[in-house]
């Protein structure tokens, strides 16, 4: 039980990082387009 739970704690800290990843190139991609 305690495995599924470290399981889905590590999926959703993942999910998170690459939201947050995803996130910040996106703003940093849109920025580039703002400066040219």
């Amino acid at each position: 039980a305690g495995v599924i739970i470290f399981y889905i704690v590590t999926l959703n800290h993942g999910f998170k990082l690459i939201t947050h990843i995803y996130m910040s190139t996106n703003r940093k991609s849109s920025f580039i387009r703002l400066m040219k």
